[in-house]
């Protein structure tokens, strides 16, 4: 099975890290055109809920949390040098690790 465990650290540490990062834009800027007043609220709460959602089908071992964590590491490879790093790590722990029994 895949390491779930790990796979909840990560998308609950990528929750927090985007929330603090999109929140310092959207809170502490008086300079918004109208659509970052707009979007930039939206995007704030939006990736920290989709990872937190993640995360939380991970910890109920949920198999549709694995895809779609597969799918989102493969999504962060092209942000280098940080998200291919993220993104491998991500992609390792979502395999689906069988053992196969030698008859």
């Amino acid at each position: 099975m895949a390491n779930f465990k790990t796979l909840v650290k990560i998308h609950v540490s990528l929750g927090v890290v985007s929330f603090v990062l999109f929140g310092i834009s959207t809170f502490s800027s008086d300079t918004l055109t109208e659509s970052g007043k707009f979007y930039l609220p939206i995007v704030t709460f939006f990736f920290p809920a989709f990872h937190f959602s993640i995360a939380y089908g991970c910890q109920k071992k949920k198999e549709i949390a694995r895809i779609v964590s597969r799918v989102t590491g493969f999504l962060l490879m092209p942000f280098f040098p940080v998200g291919t790093i993220i993104g491998f790590i991500i992609f390792e722990n979502t395999k689906n690790k069988t053992s196969e029994i030698d008859a």
